[in-house]
């Protein structure tokens, strides 16, 4: 090999560069990314709207790695188009770059529905570094601001942004926050949260438009007819995984994400592709431990040593000021199944785990508040504990 070149520098691109680093410390290795900054801490953002990031922790490595680990970086540079016949990149600026290897890590962006006013002044998405400053310099003479989506982000965002705006909507499709991913527990739970520091919550809220005067937000319209006040809008509708790059090359599967067998090769000849805007198995989690084990199992087939990607345990938590949540497998809403239930709650702290068991294996569990046995859960998920193993585990 005679260089290996990265595009995207998120968790999956810089977890692929620290892993070539750990095989080869002479083989050159390229970053090219859009943003104008190394990789960061991207699940911090809807955390720190009101107080900004926090330098020392908000970056993936620090600047000197890079240097130190001989890693050459492209910033606010932009791969157009690939051409895999003669192993080049088209840039947006024209300029050709040869690769030898090439590990696809592009990632995501927001996805925000076609909602009418979404263009004005005001109203915003979370997924950039720049998304957090703008947010946050418009947060100054903030009294109402309104959050499409009652997902992790936008609760995060939420609960961020009530530190200092007065009054906070969250709307939500559908008849719960995070009732997907979430048992009916949970989601019951994160309401109760929710009314306890003053969000408003709008269970079935369908948006018909955002309105604004001169430019600028001043409300949200539901196809109710009602109006929500708002200076500021968060529109957290989930991702669009940026697949551009492969769409039209022949040898490469396309849908949602970019389709990678388990040893993260694309079908198209020494092409990886890794991270959020990866799916091997007929999964995407979009979560950064699955970002850091693609990551792994692209850089070591690289160098030869047949490793297969293990997708990782799906699982969903949620950390705000006041509830804290931890969800991994069933959620007990399959109404084609029958599950057996046991829960059990703490008297004191009031803390709650309840788990679903299918031909008395678990299929699914909950810890609502005190979450520290959360490896705990995990393993008796991942090892299909019986009712019994798990009941004397956790009682």
């Amino acid at each position: 090999m005679k260089k290996i070149t990265i595009i995207g520098n998120g968790a999956a691109g810089t977890t692929a560069a620290a892993e070539i680093r750990k095989r080869d410390s002479e083989i050159p290795v390229e970053i090219i990314s859009r943003e104008d900054i190394n990789g960061y801490n991207r699940p911090m953002l809807t955390k720190t709207l009101v107080s900004g990031v926090d330098e020392k922790t908000f970056y993936i490595k620090p600047e000197g790695w890079y240097i130190e680990n001989n890693i050459s970086t492209f910033l606010n540079d932009n791969v157009d188009a690939i051409d895999p016949e003669s192993n080049k990149l088209i840039m947006s600026d024209g300029t050709q770059r040869e690769y030898d290897r090439l590990i696809i890590a592009t990632g995501a962006e927001a996805f925000v529905p076609p909602i009418p006013g979404s263009d004005l002044d005001g109203v915003f998405s979370v997924r950039s570094l720049k998304d957090n400053q703008t947010i946050h310099d418009h947060l100054s003479g903030t009294t109402d601001a309104v959050v499409i989506g009652g997902g992790v982000l936008g609760l995060e965002a939420a609960w961020d942004i009530k530190k200092t705006v007065d009054n906070v909507t969250v709307l939500e499709r559908t008849d719960g926050l995070m009732s997907r991913q979430l048992d009916d527990n949970s989601c019951k739970a994160l309401k109760n949260a929710a009314d306890e520091i003053g969000i408003s919550v709008t269970y079935c809220a369908e948006t018909d438009s955002i309105v604004g005067e001169n430019g600028r937000v001043t409300g949200v319209k539901l196809k109710s007819g009602e109006v929500i006040k708002a200076q500021l809008v968060i529109i957290s509708t989930g991702i669009r995984q940026n697949t551009d790059l492969l769409k039209n090359i022949e040898g490469a599967d396309v849908e949602k994400s970019i389709i990678v067998n388990d040893k993260m090769e694309t079908g198209i000849p020494n092409i990886y592709a890794i991270g959020d805007c990866a799916e091997s198995g007929g999964a995407n989690f979009g979560i950064w431990p699955q970002a850091m084990e693609m990551a792994k199992t692209a850089v070591a087939n690289i160098f030869g040593e047949d490793k297969r990607y293990v997708p990782v345990i799906p699982a969903n938590m949620v950390g705000l000021s006041n509830i804290k949540i931890y969800a991994v497998g069933d959620n007990g809403k399959n109404k084609d199944v029958v599950y057996d239930i046991y829960e059990k709650t703490d008297s004191g702290s009031g803390s709650t785990g309840r788990f679903y068991f299918v031909d008395d294996q678990l299929a699914g569990g909950t810890l609502i508040g005190d979450i520290s046995k959360l490896m705990k859960l995990q393993a008796a998920y991942k090892d299909k504990k019986s009712r019994n193993e798990v009941v004397e585990e956790f009682s």
